[in-house]
Parts: structure tokens; C-alpha cells; sequence
């Protein structure tokens, strides 16, 4: 179950962003456990992995949360 807090007109814009993100958390979460990626280390590369690729089209305005942190050399790997 995915629940989606839509409070004010800004929540509403980014709905369809946050349910994005959401998603990727599910589709690679065993292999972001494979690879031991606390949560900080999760959000970073959610979020790299919207704003480095294609995925930044459909989710036009899309903004990078500021507690994440990226494996470099992983992103790479996934982004193949």
C-alpha cells in the first residue's frame, strides 16, 4: 500500500513524482539490500537515478532531496 500525503497545491503538483520515486524504493530494494545501501545512501540513489536518465522526463519537476548520497561507481553500473 502506497499512500501519498497531498496537503497543499505544491503536494498535488509532485504526486506523480513522489509515486516515482516511491516505485524505484520497490523495484530496487533487494538489490540495494544485496549491496548494504543505508537510507541516506537509498534516497541518493533514487534520486540519481530519476535525475540521470530518462526517467527526469517524466518526472519533469522532480527535486533532489538534500540527505542523500551516491555510490558513484554503482549508479554507473545500473545506468548501463
Amino acid at each position: 500500500m502506497l499512500f501519498i500525503r497531498l496537503r497543499t497545491k505544491l503536494d498535488k503538483k509532485r504526486a506523480i513524482e513522489t509515486i516515482g520515486h516511491e516505485l524505484l524504493h520497490l523495484v530496487f530494494a533487494d538489490f540495494f539490500d544485496s549491496k548494504k545501501l543505508g537510507y541516506k545512501e537509498r534516497e541518493g540513489m533514487i534520486d540519481a537515478l530519476i535525475l540521470q536518465s530518462n526517467l527526469f522526463k517524466l518526472f519533469p519537476w522532480y527535486e533532489k532531496q538534500s540527505i542523500g548520497k551516491v555510490r558513484q561507481k554503482l549508479l554507473k553500473t545500473i545506468l548501463k
